[in-house]
């Protein structure tokens, strides 16, 4: 019997509910229902309107202070971080609320061409096996016909820029995740074209594994290219016709 290789295990993450009342008022931020300089709910409305205890709502707010999104004035309570302190962060809510689809783009563009580069010089075995371990996922389930597990295609880019040990990189990437993964059309619906992709990751990681980072930025270069220009077609067909149903595959 086959042993399991147990450095392919990821950890169970247990989310706490602080942890996602943390998200539900970060969410609020984002899309506009909070603004910055308004003052938060007291600590008992919103464990009364989360059906959650004040000690979860405190943890939910230290969360979200550190994150920078809240900020604590004394006895007057929590608010939402003033654009007039930080105009940078205002900006970003802003652009965080309706990004176009180039604007995405190119965001994703720059962060992972940097990332790749550096992932290129010091990815771990330890990480290459997970990439590849997710894409088997994926091409199980494209031979099977199931519905494509198309964030881990995501996940996959996601550990690349992690492998760049670059933090900052990273948590601009989260950011560019939720935005994906918030606005994402219907995509890669044939199994061709999930071989395709299936393909494309697996060379992506086969180069990343070389170590070689001019390589490694010409070919994330490419896949991306290839990968947008998918989704404009993909956009256009669904425009003239209402359906991404297409009776050439």
């Amino acid at each position: 019997m086959a042993k399991i290789a147990l450095d392919l295990i990821e950890p169970v993450r247990v989310q706490s509910v602080s942890d996602h009342v943390a998200e539900r008022l970060e969410r609020l931020i984002l899309d506009g229902l909070l603004s910055p300089g308004d003052q938060l709910p007291s600590e008992a409305e919103l464990a009364s309107a989360l059906h959650v205890g004040r000690s979860t709502v405190r943890e939910a707010k230290q969360i979200l202070m550190t994150k920078g999104l809240l900020i604590a004035r004394g006895r007057a309570g929590a608010f939402v971080a003033d654009p007039t302190a930080s105009g940078e962060f205002d900006a970003v809510l802003r652009a965080l609320r309706d990004p176009s689809h180039e604007e995405v783009h190119e965001v994703r563009r720059i962060v992972e061409l940097a990332a790749c580069q550096l992932a290129a010089e010091s990815v771990t075995r330890r990480e290459i096996k997970r990439m590849r371990s997710n894409l088997e996922h994926i091409e199980s389930q494209a031979k099977t016909n199931a519905a494509l597990p198309w964030p881990r295609f995501l996940e996959i880019h996601f550990l690349i820029v992690q492998a760049s040990r670059n933090r900052l990189l990273s948590s601009i990437y989260e950011l560019i995740m939720q935005v994906l993964k918030r606005n994402q059309v219907p995509f890669l619906p044939f199994i061709a074209d999930w071989q395709e992709e299936v393909e494309e990751h697996r060379h992506l990681i086969d180069v990343l594994e070389r170590g070689d980072p001019e390589a490694m930025a010409d070919e994330m270069a490419r896949h991306l290219e290839h990968s947008e220009k998918y989704r404009t077609d993909l956009l256009e067909y669904q425009a003239r016709n209402g359906s991404i149903v297409r009776s050439d595959r």
